[in-house]
């Protein structure tokens, strides 16, 4: 699998958010243990560990 702070930046991500359903987030850059996400609709920062594993699906990536 493939971690988080191995990917380039400014990528593609569908995460699930706090309603249980998958939206769109750009992965902007991993900054020392976490991320920094942004929601495609809103802008919404969201946090993640540089550590998660994730995989690439299709045109986007998805966590592990």
């Amino acid at each position: 699998m493939t971690k988080l702070y191995e990917i380039p930046r400014n990528q593609p991500f569908l995460l699930d958010t706090e309603d249980g359903k998958a939206e769109k987030f750009t992965f902007h850059h991993v900054d020392g243990m976490y991320s920094l996400f942004t929601r495609d609709s809103d802008g919404k920062i969201a946090h993640i560990g540089a550590s998660t594993e994730v995989k690439k699906v299709g045109d986007h990536y998805e966590l592990a």
